[in-house]
């Protein structure tokens, strides 16, 4: 056998090998959840304090993953004062946010192997805001409790770039940055119509990524 001969068999028996490499290298296809995890910036603290949305469920195509995501926030605090013997006051107040709505991921580059991947990444969503604020004051035996609920809306939209690297099929940590802007829209009392409020929050945001593959 000549050497072109032996070059071209060796290719040819190597051509399965490469194509299950490369397969190896690539990611799973199939349902997906990812979780973006910031840093102690101010931006990410804000984030976080209006729920905007840090975990996705979804489905991972070959480029692309697209999902739900959903953000959830509690918080409390509760002052509490006494100024006499059987004289007190207690003041509490809660505030329940929830948002979800649609994020994606989408693949602008990828390396040879397909394991390392540039992308951008956004999504919409829509929640609410809830604040119950209660107060209870006792004066020589006599207690007078108060109570007040407001509610409203929550919008936060996001963009970023970042990108991912699979360490295995199935799992791939990234880096990603952007923007987000989340407001919160016609907050009011509940029994006292014509008063309401808003507020917003904007900047720019880094986070780590993870990304975890249930697929083939």
């Amino acid at each position: 056998m000549n050497r072109p001969s032996l070059i071209a068999g060796l290719v040819l028996l190597a051509s399965p090998l490469t194509a299950t490499l490369h397969a190896q290298g690539a990611s799973a296809r199939g349902a997906t959840i990812w979780i973006r995890s910031g840093g102690g910036s101010a931006t990410e603290l804000v984030g976080s304090v209006f729920a905007a949305p840090q975990f996705v469920i979804g489905e991972r195509g070959d480029r692309f993953a697209f999902g739900v995501g959903l953000g959830f926030t509690r918080a409390s605090e509760n002052d509490e004062d006494e100024w006499g013997i059987g004289s007190r006051s207690e003041e509490k107040l809660t505030a329940t946010l929830f948002q979800a709505g649609p994020e994606f991921l989408l693949d602008m580059w990828r390396s040879s192997d397909g394991r390392t991947r540039g992308n951008i990444g956004g999504g919409v969503s829509v929640g609410r805001v809830s604040i119950v604020e209660e107060s209870m004051d006792t004066y020589s035996g006599q207690t007078q409790r108060s109570e007040s609920r407001s509610s409203g809306t929550l919008v936060t939209v996001r963009l970023g770039v970042g990108g991912d690297h699979f360490l295995d099929r199935h799992f791939a940590l990234g880096l990603e940055a952007g923007v987000r802007a989340t407001v919160a829209l016609d907050i009011q009392e509940k029994g006292v119509p014509g008063n309401r409020i808003g507020f917003s929050a904007a900047g720019t945001y880094a986070a780590l990524r993870a990304q975890v593959v249930f697929g083939r």
